[in-house]
């Protein structure tokens, strides 16, 4: 991912003047972090001929002169906004606005914005009404009440709710793609949508849902709820995922499914040996030991998948499963592994903890799979403390590939006892969204830090959401990061966003 120009830089690596920067009027589109800015820079607001604009900093609002900015299709803002800009409601050619900031609120102008075709909105919102977008295309928010109504085109929808949301049965018909986070509600009708294709749900209350006869929805997956108890019967389903989630799994599980995964599960399920159709197969943090010898029967499997698991062997029936072609066993016990490797002719990838077996076993691997690619699995981490960049043990990270600085989609306790290192704490959605730095690091290096970090003594670590700058497609991914350990009273202490050199 590239890193954002720094305006500060610009002028002087172009060679031009202030004066001059107005001269740049073919200029179609531009990408910049204006984290040193203090104001708008008004000589942007002069390049009318911008297409696409991508800004990030500390901003708080926008000068009057961004409306000279009629053509703009896309904009993307990275401020520390409290308010709606609504500058922005007066550029009428927008097809895409993204804005991530702290807005409590919008603006009864953005209804201006009819060209819209993609809006993502993050912040503190109290309550979002969006209607009577007819181009509207791709929907993506979060409040505390959400209400969508007359968005005939809507196709995607992600929303993360405190308490309630609606969609009238106008606002999207040809709803494809529905991501729910949050809801109060007890039972979830969706039968007014039949071309849902994708549906996924996080931490929601509802115990059931309801589907249109005529969906041929492809794709579900339901992470960290224990209030779901059972599935409609979708009888074309193709891709399961359930995440951390307690399920009873007395529910109807096609039989023609394609892909299925979980996480934090503690038992292999007996019913999978019913799925002859199954390709992919993943399990992430599960808690068993063995895999059943039983797996040989899936003979379409091409994928399986063990990552951050507890197997200490691996089956020899797994030789068998003679159209495998990924096998990941990252992060688990396992020191040695089946003696007919050889018969996995069609394997393209195998992904093991190299250091955790002998020189001789893994010579061993090698010749048995002369074609096969055996790796390491990178690994995305996001740090927030003396590891950043120009702090003392950033020595470890220097030759890792930087992705980004990054802030977390969640709010957590960051404190600083004395000014030299920051304690950040396992308490979801209290405190701040805390800014940091993302790099993909090896096996070697995650050891080092755990060193340093007193793992798992004194600091814990998991997987968290976060957003890296620029923002991507996707919005967020999946990183480590530390939690402390300690029984931390934050009450007493100044909850913090970024620990910098200044404490």
């Amino acid at each position: 991912m590239r890193e954002l120009l720094e305006f500060s830089n610009l002028r002087e690596i172009l060679n031009i003047s202030e004066k001059e920067f107005a001269n740049l009027h073919n200029l179609k589109k531009l990408d910049l972090n204006l984290r040193e800015e203090k104001e708008f820079p008004l000589e942007i607001c002069q390049l009318t001929n911008l297409e696409e604009l991508e800004v990030w900093g500390k901003l708080t609002k926008l000068p009057k002169e961004f409306t000279n900015l009629q053509n703009l299709k896309k904009l993307y803002i990275g401020f520390d906004l409290k308010e709606f800009p609504l500058e922005i409601c007066e550029l009428t050619n927008l097809k895409k606005l993204q804005i991530w900031g702290e807005v409590t609120k919008l603006p009864k102008e953005i209804s201006n914005l009819q060209n819209l075709k993609k809006l993502e909105i993050s912040g503190n919102l109290e309550e979002v009404t969006i209607s009577d977008f007819e181009k509207l295309e791709e929907l993506i928010t979060r409040a505390n009440y959400i209400k969508l109504d007359n968005l005939p085109n809507l196709k995607y929808l992600k929303i993360t709710v405190e308490k309630d949301f609606e969609i009238s049965k106008n606002s999207s018909y040809n709803l494809e793609t529905l991501y729910l986070e949050g809801s109060e509600k007890e039972e979830l009708d969706l039968s007014d949508f039949p071309n849902l294709k994708i549906l996924e749900f996080r931490q929601i209350n509802f115990q059931s849902f309801k589907l249109s006869e005529k969906t041929d929805l492809q794709s579900l997956k339901i992470s960290h709820t224990d209030s779901m108890k059972t599935l409609p019967k979708i009888e074309n389903l193709k891709e399961l995922y359930i995440y951390d989630t307690k399920f009873s799994y007395d529910f109807h599980i096609p039989e023609n499914l394609k892909k299925l995964g979980f996480c934090m599960i503690d038992t292999f399920p007996e019913w999978i040996k019913k799925l002859s159709d199954l390709e992919s197969l993943r399990f992430d943090t599960a808690g068993f030991e063995e895999i059943p010898d039983w797996i040989e029967n899936l003979k379409k499997l091409r994928v399986l998948d063990f990552t951050w698991s507890s197997l200490t062997n691996v089956p020899e029936t797994v030789t068998n499963l003679k159209n495998l072609e990924q096998l990941h066993l990252l992060m688990n016990h396992i020191k040695s592994y089946p003696q007919n490797l050889e018969k996995l002719k069609n394997l393209k990838e195998l992904v093991i903890d190299t250091e955790k077996i002998s020189f001789d076993e893994y010579n061993r691997i090698r010749r048995a799979l002369p074609n096969t690619e055996i790796s390491e699995k990178d690994i995305e981490i996001f740090v927030y403390g003396t590891l950043k960049k120009d702090f003392p043990n950033h020595h470890l990270l220097e030759n890792m590939e930087y992705l980004g600085n990054a802030v977390t989609e969640e709010k957590y306790p960051m404190i600083s006892e004395n000014g030299q290192y920051p304690y950040l704490i396992d308490k979801e959605g209290y405190g701040k969204k805390i800014e940091g730095e993302v790099y993909r690091i090896n096996l070697d290096i995650l050891k080092d830090m755990d060193l340093i970090e007193g793992y798992p003594k004194h600091y814990s670590r998991r997987e968290i959401k976060v957003v890296v700058y620029p923002a991507c497609e996707l919005c967020w991914r999946c990183t480590i990061t530390y939690f402390a350990n300690s029984e931390i009273d934050y009450s007493k202490y100044e909850l913090l966003s970024e620990f910098t050199e200044e404490m």
